[in-house]
């Protein structure tokens, strides 16, 4: 199949025309008289992906019949999915509005560092920042967006030193959401979609939903949920030094059709291949790639904040500064706890 989107009732093969139903079942051989004697269609149906798992419409796979469940695997970061999916005021979510594809020259585990990473924010985006210090607003009915260069200092904003990362085991983690002001969130297709929340769930529960918790998150190993300006992002490894990056923008079922074209155009400027924030991180991904074949040195220092992680107990999870790099080595440390598995 070619099409990335759509419904058919055949997956043809695009060499010889041998067809399948949708379950990988072989259906029609063109020519079959050419097949040997005993030829037995069953015999040639699609391989099955040996494990699936799947949560509030999302759906994983592995390729590995052995390993971590699905339910061991996905554990605490179902709730990262339930802050996303609760936010339509229907319980679901559709993915149907497009994507955005990239490529870029550099390893997979670059964009996997980089969604979790706001050390780099104040440098690496500088230009989507204004002279108060202030990157530009990047949630519909927000006013402006999160301070993140103190004004008149050129230093990285308190406020943004101060945001939290997470880990929770298996490489996954997130970053909180906190330094945005909700009380002064407001349009009228924002206003009109809390009306829509709340006539569904009640006024509390709203509340309680759009109260700005996760920026981003990281299902380990290539999934990224962007709870900012929300869409879901899927990292593929091409080669050791090509990676793919599908972005999916996200319309909340039950939300005014303002509201989801608006996140739809808004992204469009965030996260596109020619947005102000994606392509200053695919420059240095590719610019750190170039840097990693330089034979000088043996090692790439992640340390920072090593040390000062703490126990989150209410979230059972750890905490650090999001500025530091704990997300980056609990990544590192469950990508060599796989390869182990897998030696």
């Amino acid at each position: 199949m070619n099409e990335r989107k759509g419904h058919a009732e055949r997956l043809i093969c695009c060499y010889h025309g041998w067809n399948y139903d949708t379950d990988g079942k072989l259906m029609g051989v063109p020519v079959p008289e050419g097949c040997c004697d005993g030829f037995d269609r069953a015999d040639f149906n699609l391989a099955r992906a040996p494990r699936v798992g799947e949560y509030r419409g999302f759906v994983f796979a592995s390729l590995s019949a052995h390993g971590a469940s699905f339910e061991d695997h996905i554990g605490p970061m179902k709730g990262n999915i339930d802050d996303l999916v609760d936010r339509a005021p229907d319980g679901a979510l559709a993915l149907d509005a497009g994507m955005h594809r990239y490529v870029f020259s550099g390893n997979w585990k670059l964009q996997v560092e980089n969604v979790l990473d706001s050390y780099h924010v104040p440098f690496g985006h500088a230009s989507t920042v204004n002279k108060a210090g202030v990157q530009f607003a990047r949630r519909e009915g927000d006013r402006k967006g999160a301070e993140v260069i103190e004004t008149g200092k050129q230093q990285t904003a308190s406020t943004w030193k101060d945001r939290k990362s997470f880990t929770v085991g298996n490489g996954h983690g997130w970053t909180s959401n906190t330094t945005l002001d909700d009380s002064k969130r407001s349009s009228a297709a924002f206003d009109e979609y809390k009306r829509a929340l709340a006539a569904k769930v009640g006024a509390d529960r709203a509340a309680e939903i759009l109260k700005p918790r996760l920026h981003n998150s990281l299902i380990y190993p290539n999934m990224s949920i962007m709870g900012l300006n929300i869409h879901v992002r899927v990292i593929k490894p091409l080669a050791v030094d090509r990676t793919e990056v599908t972005i999916y923008p996200i319309r909340l079922l039950g939300a005014p059709e303002s509201m989801n074209s608006g996140n739809i155009r808004l992204l469009n400027v965030t996260h596109s291949a020619a947005s102000f924030v994606q392509t200053d991180d695919l420059e240095s991904f590719v610019r750190t790639q170039k840097g990693l074949h330089s034979q000088q040195t043996d090692w790439v220092d992640i340390s920072r904040g090593l040390g000062a992680e703490e126990p989150d107990r209410e979230l059972n999870a750890t905490r650090g500064l999001a500025t530091h790099e704990m997300v980056v080595r609990a990544q590192y440390r469950a990508w060599v706890g796989y390869m182990r598995e897998a030696a």
